[in-house]
């Protein structure tokens, strides 16, 4: 999997590329968390998976994960351009009830709320 990472002031970009799975997942999740560690100020957290083909249970974990961190800033966590294939998963898994779904970034930075 490719990742690259964006900070934009209180918001983390995160644009995937491959398969989000057993191999992949705890890479992914060690990057952000780095960046989230380093930024304390990161409340808003974007997941651009237009490029992902396959997320598997391990993948959805690390999703999960990076949601809970958020609520614990009292943030928001978006994911961006789900495919079939893991919009269902999300969808079976509560994930989507969770966290916003947009078809785009700019949707996504859009909606985003700011902070008083």
């Amino acid at each position: 999997m490719r990742l690259e990472l964006r900070r934009q002031g209180t918001i983390l970009l995160a644009r995937c590329a491959g398969d989000l799975d057993v191999a992949s997942a705890p890479a992914f999740r060690e990057r952000i968390d780095r960046q989230l560690h380093r930024y304390p100020q990161i409340i808003r957290l974007v997941i651009n998976l237009e490029k992902v083909d396959f997320i598997d249970s391990s993948g959805l974990a690390s999703l999960l994960g990076r949601y809970k961190e958020m609520q614990r800033r009292r943030g928001q966590v978006f994911l961006v351009g789900l495919r079939p294939q893991a919009y269902r998963l999300c969808q079976l898994s509560g994930l989507c009830k969770l966290v916003h779904v947009a078809d785009s970034e700019s949707s996504a930075l859009a909606r985003v709320e700011p902070r008083p």
